[in-house]
């Protein structure tokens, strides 16, 4: 099986992910300058179709919401106008640009079709104190590749080897925590042994959301 992220992005999980993402980097506490990473930031954009799953997630929330109660939906509003829906990361880098001198947001991505995605500047509007290192390398890597990272974003996608990425994901969530980087992890409630066995693992605290 092939992870098809266009099909997918403004899903359910999305609406989760990234309104918690949101929210930590309204309040994450770092200096001037702010160094973002994510291992797998997918493609800046996917453009939203009919019968798309953002309709059941995102599409949802905006159906009802009057006015807009969380800065997510405001910045998700914004796209969805534009009948696009954003990677966590130009979420992350829209509400820390407002708020530090400097943000670098290193980005990494195995996929060429989405590497191809970063070749061309016009296809993302970013806040001019934001500077985007985009790297078509192994994520997990990259994530314990730069050391004095403020925030790592840990988002792989479990398919085609949700084995390996359980393993992967263990593994760097205890080195970043043993290190004290601060870091978010995203991971399907699925294989009921494997997000406990993660939490225990890394000795930290995890949410299980359901819509």
């Amino acid at each position: 099986m092939t992870y098809d992220h266009g099909r997918k992005a403004g899903n359910r999980g999305d609406v989760w992910k990234h309104a918690v993402l949101v929210s930590v980097a309204d309040r994450i506490l770092v200096s001037p300058k702010v160094r973002y990473v994510d291992s797998h930031a997918g493609a800046p954009f996917h453009e939203l179709a009919a019968g798309g799953e953002w309709q059941a997630g995102i599409g949802a929330v905006l159906a009802v919401a009057k006015r807009p109660h969380h800065p997510y939906i405001e910045l998700a509003q914004a796209h969805v106008r534009l009948n696009r829906y954003p990677a966590g990361w130009v979420f992350a880098a829209s509400r820390l640009a407002a708020r530090f001198e400097h943000v670098d947001m290193f980005l990494s991505d195995q996929a060429s079709d989405v590497a191809s995605r970063y070749t061309a500047p016009s296809d993302v509007t970013l806040p001019p104190n934001v500077e985007v290192h985009f790297e078509q390398t192994d994520g997990y890597a990259s994530a314990l590749t730069h050391g004095t990272a403020d925030l790592v974003f840990l988002d792989p996608p479990f398919t085609p080897n949700a084995d390996a990425d359980w393993k992967a994901l263990e593994k760097v969530c205890g080195q970043l925590s043993r290190q004290g980087r601060q870091f978010l992890v995203w991971y399907p409630i699925y294989w009921p042994s494997k997000p406990q066995q993660l939490v225990d693992a890394t000795r930290c605290s995890a949410w299980e959301a359901t819509w």
